[in-house]
């Protein structure tokens, strides 16, 4: 539907054009020098406009991306809103909406997640000083991500990633049916996360002793 609303835009604003250059009364010769001098500003600065227009008309009519499509851009990731004639709305992954120039997302190199298939991975990552006992942080990470297996999709798994000298990083790989979901999966599993381990009393403070001395130990960056 908002493809067709993209194409009866530009449909009404040629006829529109056309109907007051016939209302004005100009002259075809003199309309033919006006689109020449048209033509040669869209040459020296209107290509980037023009560019967009007709790539907002190849994007309704191939549909290489759609409103709701989970695209990755460079290094941009988020769901698209709308397309309009000249640009499109993505919405990423931190809550701030881009606003794509068409002719950039069909010049570009463009992965559509969900062109086809909607189910995607979602990669949770959870920190935790060693001084835990890290085969029971294994167990109790597992125990919550059951809850998030999706029937017919691959089980969630939990892996040790690294390990320092203060700070261990679970990686959890997490399948969902609809990858547009991604970061509200990714939430809740870290909110339920969260909730077993003050139930359980697992102690998230690194002891200073392992700190002594040492600038700037973080936890590995997720």
């Amino acid at each position: 539907a908002k493809d067709f609303v993209l194409l009866l835009r530009l449909s009404v604003f040629i006829a529109g054009f056309m109907l007051a250059v016939y209302l004005a009364g100009i002259p075809l010769d003199r309309m033919t020098m006006v689109l020449g001098a048209f033509g040669v500003g869209i040459g020296f600065g209107l290509q980037n406009l023009t560019n967009n227009l007709v790539s907002g008309v190849m994007l309704a009519l191939e549909k290489p991306i759609r409103p709701g499509d989970a695209i990755e851009l460079g290094d941009s990731q988020g769901t698209v809103l709308d397309i309009g004639i000249r640009g499109t709305r993505v919405l990423d992954y931190n809550g701030a909406i881009l606003i794509v120039p068409n002719g950039m997302l069909l010049s570009q190199v463009i992965s559509n997640r969900t062109l086809n298939d909607r189910t995607g991975l979602v990669i949770v990552q959870v920190n935790v000083p060693v001084t835990n006992d890290l085969d029971r942080i294994h167990e109790m990470i597992e125990g919550v991500m059951k809850e998030f297996e999706e029937e017919g999709l691959a089980a969630p798994v939990v892996q040790l990633a690294e390990m320092g000298k203060a700070w261990a990083l679970f990686n959890i790989r997490l399948w969902v049916g609809d990858i547009r979901s991604a970061g509200n999966k990714r939430s809740e599993a870290l909110v339920r996360i969260a909730t077993e381990f003050r139930k359980h009393g697992v102690d998230l403070e690194v002891p200073n002793q392992i700190l002594l001395g040492r600038q700037g130990d973080e936890p590995p960056v997720n």
